[in-house]
């Protein structure tokens, strides 16, 4: 049976609320309340994802609340995700939620396919997007999907900041097989050209001087 979320959002959110504002450490087993040690996180989760479409200050209190409760890694990923969700304005919000609770129901793959198609957001809804479904490709292990989201956010939505790690993401991948390593260097060279200052230039430019060397 699923966990209800109802009677446990005010003393998961005050809790969590109250202690989350820095990045997630690693907790003690102990240091969750008594009344919530029994809680599912990965249910709560998915009440979360519901939620979003009647209640988004509910939603986010979920979505902070199951952290609370995660390992540090995952927890990390949680909030992140909140965080992109509650960045979009409603309606693709609802779309990425859907996609990702989807995805939790075992169609990783096809709720990838089915983000990356809705195309009929301004372009930088649209970036965030196919970003994400790139991402959603990639945990479930279907690394040319992810690599085909990323070239057509390149090839689409080139001047949206997804763009940045789209390309890096993008020429690591290529860069796996000898016969993509020059396309993987055009693309790490276009990003370092046009993006100086993005945040993934630096590592970009590392990428580019290891694939010089032959990869070593």
């Amino acid at each position: 049976m699923r966990t209800s979320v109802g009677s446990l959002f005010h003393a998961l959110a005050s809790f969590a609320l109250a202690t989350f504002l820095a990045p997630v450490p690693a907790v003690a087993q102990d240091a969750a309340p008594p009344s919530v040690a029994e809680v599912d996180p990965d249910a709560l989760i998915d009440e979360a994802f519901e939620l979003l479409v009647t209640d988004v200050e509910e939603a986010q209190s979920a979505f902070i609340a199951a952290a609370r409760l995660l390992p540090p890694e995952r927890a990390t990923e949680v909030v992140q995700l909140a965080n992109l969700l509650f960045r979009l304005p409603p309606e693709p919000g609802r779309v990425l939620a859907a996609a990702e609770l989807a995805a939790r129901q075992g169609g990783g793959a096809s709720a990838a396919q089915a983000l990356a198609a809705a195309d009929s957001f301004p372009d930088p809804t649209r970036a965030v997007l196919l970003a994400h479904a790139a991402r959603m490709a990639d945990r479930a292990d279907r690394a040319e999907l992810a690599a085909s989201f990323r070239e057509r956010l390149l090839e689409e939505l080139a001047e949206q900041p997804e763009a940045s790690e789209a390309a890096l993401e993008l020429a690591r991948h290529l860069a796996l097989r000898p016969e993509g390593v020059a396309r993987a260097v055009e693309v790490l060279e276009e990003l370092i050209t046009s993006r100086p200052n993005a945040a993934v230039t630096p590592t970009a430019r590392v990428e580019l001087e290891r694939l010089r060397r032959g990869g070593s």
